[in-house]
């Protein structure tokens, strides 16, 4: 076998091995808490926010609280599912984001995601909820219209 096809397979089971599911925002337990935070820089902006995920409600930087409907679960799921299973992309926007998940049993997990896909921001969670799912830009900017 030769060198250069070696080193493709071994970079192959790499990928295979860096692919994780997400967290499963469906399937939160009363008490367990999911911490999500997000910072975007792009050619004219740069945010920071936390969002945090229990009991029901997403609390947004400590300053706006709204229910986590099944809808927007799901679509906060998705999003994070084609993040793990999508190319970087190379767009000038750039989302970084770490989950952390601490169950009420006191066992954790967490996710780091890097999003440079140049995805749209849709109108409506409807729209939002399809197969791009629910992204942590769009819901912010529901959060904070500009």
């Amino acid at each position: 076998m030769s060198l250069r096809r070696s080193v493709l397979l071994l970079m192959a089971a790499m990928m295979g091995l860096a692919a994780h599911a997400g967290p499963k925002i469906t399937s939160l337990s009363d008490g367990d808490r999911l911490t999500i935070e997000y910072m975007t820089t792009g050619c004219f902006h740069f945010m920071e926010s936390d969002l945090v995920i229990t009991d029901g409600q997403i609390h947004v930087d400590d300053m706006k609280t709204l229910a986590l409907t099944p809808e927007l679960a799901a679509g906060l799921e998705t999003y994070f599912e084609l993040l793990d299973d999508q190319p970087l992309g190379a767009c000038t926007t750039t989302d970084s984001i770490t989950v952390r998940l601490r169950r009420a049993d006191g066992s954790s997990e967490s996710w780091d995601y890097l999003d440079a896909r140049c995805i749209f921001v849709p109108e409506d969670l409807a729209e939002a909820s399809s197969e791009q799912g629910v992204s942590i830009s769009y819901l912010l900017e529901e959060i904070y219209p500009s």
